[in-house]
């Protein structure tokens, strides 16, 4: 069996992981999920530098209450069960790494793997500012999702579906079942976001699993 230090980290940690992966902003992400932590928690953050190596706080896991660990793709590229953060993290996916990964969506599907053992239980937290957060959408997944809405109109069409219903508390649901304000809002959704009314319903559709849009 092929391993490596993250993955023998999730496997004897045995408390609860916040874990952080993307392209660019891993290491601000996870540091700022480390201090606001630490103001309830004994929290650790492992894995951003060899002052914080996987093995090193394993063996002082008695210390602390949950752990933060930033995930670089090189950690993710082996699937294992036991990688399975109670809250996971993707900042975003931008062109990098290709001579590791070949493509960009080999890449992206290595990042995919923070979250793909998640159970009901755990959450997923995508950026809808990231055209990448509309593939992981389409992956299978057991996680609550949570996408944080940016401003722009970055991203895919379901992206954009995604930061208007936030960005004016329109409940997905609502535009899921016949009811008096469906019609109202499927035209003002067409009209703040230029895309069909057609369109919406597709990527709304597809949004019924998102459980939070902040």
């Amino acid at each position: 069996t092929v391993t490596n230090e993250a993955i023998i980290f999730f496997e004897e940690w045995g408390k609860p992981i916040a874990a952080v992966t993307g392209t660019r902003g891993k290491t601000t992400t996870a540091n700022w999920i480390n201090h606001f932590l630490n103001l309830k928690f004994k929290s650790a953050i492992v894995g951003n530098s060899p002052e914080n190596a996987f093995l090193e706080v394993l063996r002082e896991k008695n210390k602390y209450d949950i752990a933060v660990a930033e995930l670089p793709s090189y950690h993710l590229e082996f699937p294992s069960s036991d990688i399975r953060p109670h809250i996971a993290v993707i900042t975003n996916i931008y062109q990098d790494h290709l001579n590791r990964h070949v493509t960009l969506e080999n890449y992206a599907r290595t990042k995919a793997n923070i979250f793909i053992n998640q159970n009901n239980n755990d959450h997923l937290i995508l950026n809808a500012d990231n055209k990448w957060t509309d593939y992981f959408l389409k992956l299978k997944r057991n996680g609550k999702v949570v996408i944080c809405c940016g401003g722009g109109n970055h991203g895919g069409d379901g992206v954009v579906v995604a930061r208007h219903l936030s960005n004016h508390y329109i409940p997905v649901q609502i535009l899921l079942f016949t009811n008096p304000e469906r019609e109202f809002h499927l035209r003002e959704l067409s009209r703040l976001s230029s895309l069909a009314i057609g369109t919406i319903q597709k990527e709304v559709a597809k949004l019924s699993s998102v459980d939070l849009l902040i």
